[in-house]
C-alpha cells in the first residue's frame, strides 16, 4: 500500500544519500507507484533474498529492514532475509505482539510508518530531498485517508506542511491516491456495492469471492482501494471488506469514520 511503498522508498533514498547501497524487495504489482519507486533498484523477481548479497557492489552481507510490518511471514519472499542478514531492524506503527528482528522500533499511536521515519530522520538531521519528501507525504496521506482518519494528529499536519514547503505536489498526490482509479477498480467497487449489506449500528460489510473477481476479469489484489469508498456511504460508521484472495485465504480491510476503533 501507499505507506509501505512510501516508507521503503524514502528510507532507501536516505541510505543511498549516506553513500550506502539499498535495494527494495517487494511482491505483487506496484505499477501504481512507478514514479515514486523509480529512483531505487529492486531485487529481481526471479532472485531469492538468500542470494541478495551478490547484487551489492560493496559485498555480500547486508542488513534487512522491515518497514510498515513487524512479522517476517507477512513480507512474502523477503521472509527468509531475517535468517541470512547480518542484522535486522523493524520500523512500524502497527500493534504487534512479536519482535522478530534484532532491533524493533514501533510507534503504535502514530498514523503511518512514514511519520515514524520522518521523526527519526529529523532526529538524525538527515537532509530530506524532494524525492524523499514526496515518498513520505504519499505514505502519510495514504494511511490517514488523505488526512481525514482519526489517526491524523497535529504532528501529521506539521509534517505535511514541512514536506509541502520542500516542493511536494500535494494536489497531484491526493488526487491520484483518492480520486483516481483504474477501470477494473471501478468495476470491483460496483460489484462490492451490490454485495454490501448494512447492519444495525452502521456496520457495512461487503464480501467478494474469487469467482466474483473472475467474472470481472481481474484479481482480488487489484481491489485494495475499495474499502475507502465503502466507508464514504453516509449510513456506514464502519466498513468491513472481505476478499477471497485464493483458496483458504481471505483478506480483511476495515475503516471507521471516527467512533469505532477498528
Amino acid at each position: 500500500d501507499g505507506d509501505s511503498v512510501g516508507v521503503c522508498t524514502a528510507l532507501a533514498l536516505c541510505i543511498q544519500q549516506m553513500n550506502k547501497e539499498a535495494m527494495l524487495v517487494f511482491d505483487g504489482d506496484a505499477s501504481r507507484y512507478t514514479q515514486i519507486l523509480k529512483p531505487v533498484p529492486a531485487l529481481p523477481e526471479e532472485a531469492s533474498v538468500s542470494e541478495a548479497g551478490r547484487y551489492f557492489k560493496s559485498g555480500d552481507t547486508f542488513a534487512f529492514i522491515m518497514l510498515d510490518c513487524s512479522e517476517p511471514e507477512r513480507t512474502g519472499r523477503a521472509a527468509d532475509a531475517i535468517m541470512v542478514a547480518e542484522a535486522s531492524l523493524t520500523i512500524d506503527h502497527h500493534v504487534t505482539s512479536k519482535e522478530a528482528a534484532d532491533f524493533n522500533y514501533v510507534e503504535s499511536d502514530t498514523g503511518s510508518t512514514c511519520e515514524v521515519l520522518y521523526a527519526l530522520l529529523r532526529l538524525m538531521q538527515v537532509p530530506i530531498t524532494l524525492p524523499i519528501a514526496t515518498a513520505l507525504f504519499m505514505g502519510a496521506a495514504f494511511d490517514t485517508g488523505g488526512f481525514r482518519h482519526s489517526n491524523t494528529t497535529a504532528d501529521t499536519y506539521r509534517m505535511a506542511a514541512d514536506l509541502k514547503e520542500k516542493g511536494v505536489d500535494s494536489t497531484f498526490l491526493l488526487n491520484y491516491l483518492f480520486h483516481t482509479r483504474k477501470f477494473m477498480e471501478a468495476r470491483a467497487l460496483s460489484q462490492s456495492l451490490k454485495n454490501a449489506k448494512l447492519y444495525e449500528g452502521g456496520i457495512l460489510i461487503s464480501c467478494m469471492q474469487q469467482r466474483d473477481f473472475f467474472m470481472l476479469g481481474m484479481h482480488a489484489k487489484e481491489a485494495d482501494g475499495v474499502v475507502g469508498n465503502l466507508i464514504e456511504i453516509e449510513e456506514a460508521e464502519v466498513a468491513c471488506y472481505l476478499r477471497e484472495i485464493e483458496d483458504g485465504v481471505i483478506r480483511v480491510n476495515m475503516r471507521s469514520k471516527s467512533k469505532v476503533d477498528v
